[in-house]
């Protein structure tokens, strides 16, 4: 989950850059889509894992 975190402060860095070409833009903006539908389902496994956890502790 941090790497993700990480790649994400990566791609804003990069997006501030004001030499950014069009086609590095859009690029850069698919990644930034992908790493964060990564995260939320990322966070959504770990929250159904703690889930069930929690219901087998009952």
């Amino acid at each position: 989950m941090l790497n993700v975190e990480y790649v994400n402060s990566i791609i804003e860095f990069l997006l501030k850059r004001q030499e950014l070409k069009k086609h590095e833009e859009i690029v850069l903006l698919a990644l930034f889509d992908l790493t964060n539908n990564t995260q939320n389902t990322l966070s959504k496994m770990f929250y159904k894992n703690d889930c069930i956890k929690n219901l087998n502790k009952s």
